[in-house]
């Protein structure tokens, strides 16, 4: 999932999964033995900064890759994602 120029299915349906919750934050882990991605939502800010902070304390197993605020529409976000991505490319 490191390149979201052509946003994947999965995380389409990551999006919508997590506007369906209202969700605030959708957080993309990638599983560094098993070689996965996967996701987790969080409801507030205060959850927020603990999922970061346990990243943070925990090992190289599992590491926290994207934070993205749910916030409008399923192709405002993805728009917000894509140009997330372009810049930092």
């Amino acid at each position: 999932m490191s390149d979201f120029s052509d946003v994947s299915e999965e995380f389409r349906g990551w999006v919508r999964s997590g506007i369906e919750r209202r969700a605030k934050w959708l957080l993309v882990f990638s599983d560094m033995v098993d070689n996965v991605d996967f996701c987790d939502f969080c409801e507030d800010d205060a959850a927020l900064e603990l999922e970061i902070a346990a990243d943070e304390a925990h090992g190289d197993e599992v590491q926290l890759i994207g934070v993205y605020k749910l916030c409008g529409t399923e192709e405002e976000i993805l728009n917000q994602v894509r140009r997330k991505h372009a810049f930092a490319a």
